[in-house]
């Protein structure tokens, strides 16, 4: 996921004013997941309790899931 890790840092580092409409969608996304980037397990986040670590494809998938709620309520 060096990829996502490259849009990641490049949004964060940009002026919010800025941000076009699905780059702000996708920062919000990433934070409403909580996301993390770790040199060991790759992309990964607390699950909704915060009781475990999701593995990376449940990280993707619950990002993808909030990306597409934030692009239907943008609507």
């Amino acid at each position: 996921m060096p990829d996502l890790k490259r849009m990641y840092d490049a949004v964060v580092s940009m002026e919010d004013d800025l941000l076009s409409k699905r780059q702000r969608i996708f920062l919000d996304a990433c934070q409403d997941v909580g996301i993390e980037f770790s040199p060991l397990v790759g992309i990964t986040c607390l699950d909704e309790s915060e009781s475990r670590y999701l593995s990376t494809a449940e990280t993707t998938n619950w990002l993808v899931e909030r990306i597409r709620s934030r692009l239907l309520s943008q609507g």
